[in-house]
């Protein structure tokens, strides 16, 4: 935690659930490190990042997600994988 509070710094097995809610899947979000940017409602990782939802998976290296804007960026090594719907 920055000494203002605006800045929040998340280290070793990170860990991020949005609970599910109607007709939306949990999702999760799992990396080494996690840098939250209050004021600019921003979320960044230079590191390897994980996101799950539902039947699907996409893992990159680097990614930055902008709350205001809802826009998800991974920066590199992009992979996903997602299940087939039966």
């Amino acid at each position: 935690l920055s000494q203002d509070g605006d800045e929040v710094f998340l280290y070793d097995d990170v860990l991020v659930v949005r609970e599910a809610a109607a007709g939306i899947a949990e999702a999760r979000m799992q990396t080494s490190f996690l840098h939250v940017v209050r004021a600019r409602s921003l979320v960044r990782t230079d590191r390897e990042v994980r996101i799950a939802e539902g039947g699907r998976a996409i893992v990159g290296r680097g990614m930055e997600y902008d709350n205001e804007s809802r826009q998800l960026s991974l920066h590199a090594e992009v992979r996903g994988s997602f299940e087939a719907k039966q």
